[in-house]
């Protein structure tokens, strides 16, 4: 947990940089590659390909009775998780419209980037033709969210460690553990405001705001913002899309969580050798996908992406 949280949180500024590979099909300059050595910006996919590809590659999300065309695929979730981890507004604003431009997404519109200071920081991006409204939720991006990490998942981590010398997790009754790893000392002593109720709160909000407008509402983040999006999106019974984020089931009590809701509302994308997932036990539906790098690399969200 520790190595791919810093890992994350001291990557280099030209890191956080995500120009786009390739136009989109109606962006100016559409066909021309300027680099002789990128990737082709035209190809063509054949009938029988030689697999199939990972599930979550198929699979859309967006409102009802839109077309695969106008729904979020795990692409367009990605980048918008992306996207909430640029420190400013016009930054964001930015990246979004490299990221989109040319796409049936192009469109958008930023209507909320919460504090960068906080822990957890969220974006509101909403798509009006496609009747779609994201939150997507800043994963590991400095020293601040780290310590959050630990501080959420230290006491579960532990007795993971522990579980290598003595079988401890499974001696000890689930619910035992999960009353366990929901006291939290430190927050008490210090009367901080937990980063998971406070998206718990600002997704009802959203949800109340996207079936105003007619809106379908998804959450996406990484990291400790793909786990947060678990939590609220199990508490709010709506979609939500995590990269690389830890396990909930240890937390249920911590948040008041069931795993029916859990597993009904939560996807997780999970590279093979990251262990960040590893902490916890994962609920909701999980897609592993390959990595043969080290741990830190894998964990990042531009590696997973590629894969």
């Amino acid at each position: 947990l520790l190595a791919g949280a810093v890992a994350q949180a001291n990557m280099r500024p030209k890191d956080k940089v995500l120009p786009p590979l390739a136009l989109g099909p109606t962006a100016q300059g559409f066909g021309a590659n300027p680099d002789p050595a990128g990737l082709p910006v035209t190809f063509e996919l054949g009938p029988n390909p030689p697999r199939p590809g990972y599930p979550v590659c198929g699979t859309y999300w967006g409102a009802s009775g839109m077309t695969e065309e106008n729904k979020l695929g795990i692409l367009d979730l990605a980048l918008l998780a992306f996207a909430s981890s640029f420190s400013r507004e016009d930054e964001i604003y930015r990246g979004l419209q490299k990221m989109f431009n040319g796409t049936v997404l192009q469109d958008f519109n930023l209507v909320e980037v919460s504090d960068a200071s906080i822990v957890g920081r969220w974006i509101v991006v909403t798509f009006p033709k496609q009747k779609v409204r994201v939150v997507a939720v800043r994963g590991t991006s400095n020293m601040k969210d780290a310590y959050a990490d630990l501080e959420i998942y230290a006491s579960v981590a532990v007795l993971q460690m522990m579980a290598i010398m003595t079988p401890v997790l499974s001696l000890l009754p689930s619910e035992v553990i999960q009353r366990i790893v929901s006291a939290n000392v430190a927050a008490a002593m210090f009367q901080s405001e937990d980063v998971g109720e406070r998206l718990i709160n600002e997704t009802a909000k959203q949800k109340a705001l996207a079936l105003e407008n007619g809106e379908t509402l998804l959450l996406t983040g990484h990291s400790l913002g793909g786990a947060m999006v678990g939590v609220a999106a199990a508490q709010n019974s709506v979609a939500g899309i995590g990269f690389s984020g830890p396990g909930l089931f240890f937390q249920a009590s911590k948040y008041d969580l069931t795993m029916r809701n859990l597993q009904y509302s939560y996807t997780n994308v999970q590279p093979s050798e990251d262990v960040v997932p590893r902490v916890d036990r994962q609920r909701g539906m999980v897609e592993w996908i390959e990595c043969k790098e080290k741990p830190g690399t894998c964990h990042r969200l531009t590696h997973t992406s590629c894969e």
